[in-house]
């Protein structure tokens, strides 16, 4: 069984909630993917893999001022990436 600390289950249980508040007509596709390594190469690569038309990453901002603001791995994603990006925060 999937306990809280399993990261997927967190995972698909946001996503399962913030779905949920959508009309079926609202709901954009979702496919949930987990996957090892550097989180900013990976979110690229996965990006791409996916053909996805919007990269969306949230905010925690714990390091240099600008990275508070904006966070250190959303800032790398948005500066690198060759789509949209939005950074939601915390």
């Amino acid at each position: 069984a999937q306990g809280p600390e399993d990261p997927r289950a967190a995972m698909q249980a946001t996503v399962d909630a913030a779905l949920a508040r959508l009309t079926s007509a609202e709901r954009p596709p979702v496919r949930l993917r987990c996957e090892p390594g550097n989180a900013v190469d990976t979110l690229l690569n996965v990006a791409d893999e996916e053909d996805a038309q919007l990269i969306v990453v949230g905010r925690r901002g714990a390091g240099e001022p600008f990275q508070r603001a904006l966070g250190s791995t959303s800032a790398a994603v948005a500066s690198r990436a060759s789509r949209p990006v939005v950074v939601v925060p915390s």
